[in-house]
């Protein structure tokens, strides 16, 4: 018997850590971190050599300057940013976690990933010879947003589960029958 005591304690930790509200708390500051440093490399070709600049995910967000033109405030990554920080402001404030933290983070992914598509299209639409790289703090945003939303969602099933089903809530049944009727 003391033994299954033993083997449960490390699982029982495990789950604490992952369904903590630091935990999130912690990556979400992490993601506002790595907006800081490099997002997106864009190399170039000119006059015969090769140049290569990094762009933060800030400065996505506020508008750059590449090869003298100017590239102008980028939607997705202000709906990211807005995004985590709502998340942030959502896990200090509000007690309870009430699914928003999914819906959050998953609208950060995919605005991520419209970023990831619109900046390779305007510049490829602009007919120059850039090539446009994201680098690993980009994907490190994208993973732990993905981790965020997964860790909500898991959290409110619990939740459910154990029968705490939240205020204000909306729940929906959809009954499906056959066709024979």
């Amino acid at each position: 018997m003391p033994e299954r005591a033993l083997y449960i304690y490390p699982m029982q930790k495990i789950e604490h850590i992952l369904y903590s509200r630091f935990t999130i708390l912690l990556l979400l500051c992490s993601i506002l971190t790595l907006l800081n440093f490099p997002f997106i490399q864009v190399s170039y070709i000119q006059n015969g050599r090769t140049y290569i600049q990094e762009v933060s995910g800030y400065r996505c967000a506020l508008g750059y300057i590449i090869n003298h033109q100017k590239i102008a405030i980028n939607i997705p990554i202000i709906i990211c940013l807005s995004a985590v920080i709502t998340c942030v402001l959502m896990y200090i404030i509000n007690t309870k976690e009430e699914g928003y933290g999914f819906l959050l983070g998953l609208c950060g992914v995919i605005s991520l990933l419209i970023f990831q598509i619109t900046i390779n299209y305007l510049f490829e639409y602009e007919g120059n010879t850039y090539k446009i790289n994201c680098t690993a703090y980009y994907w490190a945003c994208h993973l732990m947003l993905f981790i965020i939303s997964s860790i909500s969602y898991l959290n409110h099933n619990k939740k459910n589960k154990q029968g705490k089903i939240l205020k204000n809530e909306l729940h929906i049944n959809i009954i499906t029958q056959k066709g024979d009727e």
